[in-house]
């Protein structure tokens, strides 16, 4: 395991959502998979050098491709502290590669939400990784480590329809069934202008129209809130 500390101390990485999820249905969902194979984003992660005992947590997401890579990674920081560690996962979802999301045992682009923290007590350090988005209430039915639903990536026609140059900011939810079906859809406005209602009606159609990986469970598929970000 990597790490910039020439000591070497302990670096735990613990992965929560590494789970042998039995061929239910048709559905797997993408993973970062087992922390010992080659490609793993444990491998690639350097822990940033920092003094005393700190915790830093983030929200992230990433287009996981059909082929493993991992693109267009980002997180919502707390506060500029996080900015190091946020730096130290980008550079290592550069190089490593995910289990990706299986329908009928082909792999498929999908949007991949997860939370990530940095700890460090002493001379231990651990990155804990968890494989959904935190919505209040899938955890609280479902626990901290389900596996949250992803969206899989198509033409993404609501870009067409929604605003280019001025700033603007919703949080869709939908209802995810364990089909993979989502319904009931619904716009809150988050930051900049609130977009046109052609934009939202397309951003809803998008939602509707797209195909999921369910939440997963105890490795079953079970219904669940989606949500995801959208913005120009």
């Amino acid at each position: 395991m990597h790490t910039k500390n020439s000591v070497n101390p302990l670096v735990a990485f613990v992965a929560l959502f590494v789970v042998s999820l039995p061929s239910h249905a048709e559905f797997s969902p993408a993973t970062f998979g087992d922390p010992t194979a080659e490609k793993s984003i444990f491998k690639f992660i350097d822990f940033p050098e920092v003094t005393g005992d700190v915790t830093a947590a983030m929200l992230c997401a990433v287009i996981s491709v059909h082929n493993g890579k991992l693109k267009d990674n980002l997180c919502f920081l707390q506060n500029d502290f996080d900015q190091p560690f946020a730096g130290a996962l980008f550079n290592a979802a550069k190089k490593a590669r995910l289990v990706p999301a299986m329908i009928d045992g082909r792999a498929q682009t999908v949007y991949f939400q997860y939370r990530v923290q940095f700890k460090q007590k002493g001379e231990e350090q651990e990155v804990t990784f968890l494989p959904n988005p935190g919505v209040k209430e899938n955890v609280e039915e479902y626990g901290p480590e389900h596996f949250g639903a992803q969206r899989l990536i198509g033409k993404e026609k609501w870009q067409g329809a929604c605003p280019q140059r001025k700033e603007w900011a919703v949080l869709a939810k939908a209802h995810v069934n364990e089909q993979g079906k989502a319904s009931n859809v619904s716009l809150s406005h988050s930051g900049g202008i609130i977009p046109p209602v052609a934009c939202q009606d397309a951003i809803i159609k998008n939602l509707i129209d797209s195909r999921y990986i369910p939440a997963f469970a105890d490795g079953i598929p079970v219904p669940s809130t989606f949500a995801e970000p959208f913005s120009n």
